[in-house]
């Protein structure tokens, strides 16, 4: 049986060159999504999880400054569409997002 080659690691190929950003949407909060009943349907977690890709993005080197971060009552989408926009507006050809 023939092994698999390793895959590369992610940024293999890609142009050292130019700033990294990102963007990060999380909701935890689904009360008013699921009808009322505050707390029964919320995820645990969500915000540790953000913030452990944060760190991890950070790692990467992602400035922070580079990095927007959308949570609950903010992950709309109208506030997911005005973060894309900021995001494409401070973004060059050689960046990677």
């Amino acid at each position: 049986v023939p092994r698999a080659e390793p895959a590369p690691p992610p940024a293999a190929g890609l142009p050292a060159r130019g700033v990294k950003g990102a963007l990060l949407v999380g909701v935890s909060d689904f009360t008013h999504a699921q009808g009322g009943e505050s707390g029964k349907n919320n995820l645990e977690g969500v915000t540790r999880d953000m913030q452990t890709v944060r760190t991890a993005l950070g790692d990467l080197g992602v400035e922070q400054q580079r990095l927007l971060w959308l949570y609950n009552a903010e992950a709309t989408t109208a506030g997911v569409r005005a973060a894309l926009a900021k995001l494409q507006a401070q973004t060059a050809p050689d960046d990677l997002v």
